[in-house]
Order: structure tokens, then sequence, then C-alpha cells
């Protein structure tokens, strides 16, 4: 179950392939729709050092689900793990 303070637009902003971060205390994510991918996906980051997404740390967590509500819904569960 994702974290209740954890606060994303609604599937279409991705389907107009737009890209959303946030943050919650330390903890950085990014989402960001891949169109184009063979399926069509969208992919997550998280990182922890409070800094932007360029200036993340290195190998931190990423994860590609289905371009879809159920897969941006999938998404937010594994952001709501950390």
């Amino acid at each position: 179950m994702s974290h209740p303070d954890y606060q994303f637009p609604p599937f279409d902003h991705f389907q107009f392939g737009n890209v959303f971060c946030g943050s919650l205390g330390p903890l950085r994510w990014r989402v960001e729709p891949l169109p184009k991918a063979e399926p069509p996906s969208i992919r997550g980051w998280w990182w922890e050092n409070g800094l932007c997404f360029e200036r993340r740390e290195e190998g931190c967590p990423e994860k590609d689900f289905p371009l879809s509500p159920e897969g941006l819904e999938e998404l937010q569960n594994w952001l709501g793990q950390k």
C-alpha cells in the first residue's frame, strides 16, 4: 500500500508524457513515462540524499512498470515500501 503522504497526479498526466518529481522529508522520487518503449512503461526512481535528480547518488533504485493506471498504482506501492 502506498504511503498516504505520497501525492501523485492522475494517470492522464503520465499518458501525455509528463514527468513527475516529488519528495517527503529526505526521500526524493521521479516518475517518467516511456511511451515508445516496448512495451510502453513508466519508470520510477527514488533516492535519499536530499538532492535533485541530476545529483542523486549513483545506483539509486529504479524500476519499470506498465504504462497503465494499474502500473502507476504498482509504482506507488513500490515507493510506499520505502
